[in-house]
């Protein structure tokens, strides 16, 4: 068993700026880095241990092998690249996405801009469901170990409940990252939830930024877009981490 902390690089055959992105970020956070390597539109892919271990599946899901050796080998998150045709996702990286989501893990999604500054900043708009903590805890593991910037949008709503829930996380917030002494702005928007979702791009972001949301693992209607992967899709533009529900352990922020 290995014991060190350690995450997933998800990534085609073809993607060197990826492994070598990763490889970056695997040597500031004190991480150990484990490849998965997908061939052949997935019809084959194989495991790269940091242990220098490797492991070749064929018609097999990658997710369910994730899911069987996450604990083992205590892989925390997974990063991965996406491309597009146009402004749409392509489906390779739908088919990507839809996999990698059934892992439950967070992931990091970058979309060209391969350069480690890319945690120079980190943004995410405040909500009221379950999983808002996590945001902030991701955010916060970012801080302490890239020196990354963290902005936090809290919307405008007037429900006493969504208000209450906002005061919660904004307390929640300044504790948490004023006892990690990192770097943030939380700040009011005059815009509501919905009109802040809609935006894909923030005057407060430039290409060394990250967006944090949510992963939203229930979707209601079986022949939609999951959320999170239409938002990666409508911030084309910016690198997205998509933090899962987890509890606090498996969170790399302590």
């Amino acid at each position: 068993m290995i014991n060190k902390e350690s995450f997933l690089v998800w990534a085609d055959k073809k993607n060197d700026e990826l492994i070598s992105h990763a490889a970056q970020f695997a040597k500031i956070s004190g991480m150990a880095m484990h490849i998965l390597q997908i061939e052949d539109d997935y019809k084959s892919f194989t495991i790269y241990f940091n242990n220098g271990k490797k492991t070749s599946f064929n018609k097999k899901s990658p997710s369910k092998i994730i899911n069987d050796i996450k604990e083992e080998f205590q892989i925390l998150f997974i990063i991965t690249a996406v491309e597009f045709t146009g402004k749409k996702l392509s489906k390779f990286s739908l088919k990507t996405l839809k996999k990698l989501k059934r892992t439950e893990l967070t992931f990091i999604c970058l979309k060209d801009n391969y350069n480690i500054s890319t945690y120079k900043t980190a943004l995410t708009i405040g909500g009221f469901l379950k999983g808002e903590r996590d945001k902030i805890m991701w955010m916060n593991f970012l801080g302490r170990k890239f020196n990354t910037y963290i902005n936090i949008i809290i919307p405008n709503e007037k429900s006493e409940g969504i208000v209450e829930s906002f005061n919660n996380l904004v307390y929640f917030s300044n504790k948490l990252l004023s006892n990690s002494k990192v770097n943030f702005n939380i700040f009011k928007s005059n815009d509501k939830i919905e009109v802040l979702q809609k935006k894909s791009d923030f005057s407060i972001l430039d290409d060394d930024s990250i967006i944090v949301t949510n992963f939203h693992i229930l979707n209601m209607n079986p022949f939609a877009m999951d959320r999170d992967i239409k938002f990666i899709e409508s911030s084309y533009k910016q690198n997205v981490m998509v933090a899962c529900e987890a509890d606090d352990s498996n969170i790399p922020c302590h």
